[in-house]
């Protein structure tokens, strides 16, 4: 910007632009670096801007993003031919541009199945269900069709070598899920669903205080 122009009237300009850009202005000059890291340029900036609401969603079941739209597990009762009821599980969407909310059925076999025996997850550029087969010995990955939301296909098992708890907590950037092995203490594992072997990821923790999740490289800042 001009030098002729004065360094108030800067601050009041860049007040309209785009958060991305004020992150890039920071490296400008230590003037402006000062300047948009103040409170009161912040608070200037909202009143400026007014943005628009946006909707913060907190899950308490498994969910995954995936093309700005968010899957979670869900269920619901139905009522069975004897007068009792029964979960029916399901996954439910939110697009995140469109604001609008829609129903995944799932397989009558994955449907049917105790809330607690089923996950979703994202591998890759996919969404997962995982299907607890037998607690602590076996798994079942299924994957959803790109376009087909009524139709899944299941890719593969994976099932423990030995007696010992497992579990399987996520996948890697290669599609090969994580799982832990052992009680108390226990070892991260890679599972290669091709050679059906495990690969030791040299990570050891408590599995109560265990937790596998993916996150995406960014240029904001942690403490802006």
């Amino acid at each position: 910007m001009s030098d002729n122009i004065p360094f108030e009237l800067q601050g009041e300009i860049i007040k309209w632009v785009d958060v991305k850009s004020l992150l890039k202005f920071r490296s400008v000059s230590k003037e402006w670096k000062s300047l948009i890291d103040s409170p009161e340029f912040a608070a200037d900036y909202c009143v400026h801007q007014s943005p628009p609401h946006r909707l913060l969603i907190r899950f308490l079941w498994s969910q995954a993003a995936l093309d700005g739209v968010i899957y979670w597990h869900a269920f619901e009762m139905i009522k069975v031919d004897n007068g009792t009821f029964r979960h029916h599980n399901l996954i439910m969407s939110f697009d995140l541009n469109s604001e609008g909310f829609e129903e995944v059925c799932l397989p009558d076999n994955l449907a049917r199945l105790y809330k607690e025996r089923l996950s979703i997850h994202k591998r890759m550029e996919s969404l997962v269900v995982l299907e607890i087969i037998k607690t602590g010995t076996s798994y079942g990955v299924w994957m959803m069709e790109q376009g087909v939301t009524k139709s899944f296909t299941k890719l593969f098992n994976v099932t423990t070598w030995d007696s010992h708890f497992f579990k399987v907590h996520g996948f890697l950037k290669n599609g090969e899920p994580v799982v832990s092995h052992g009680y108390g203490s226990v070892t991260l594992f890679a599972y290669d669903p091709y050679s059906e072997k495990f690969k030791d990821l040299v990570i050891i923790g408590r599995c109560v205080s265990l937790s596998v999740n993916s996150y995406m490289e960014t240029l904001l800042l942690i403490d802006q």
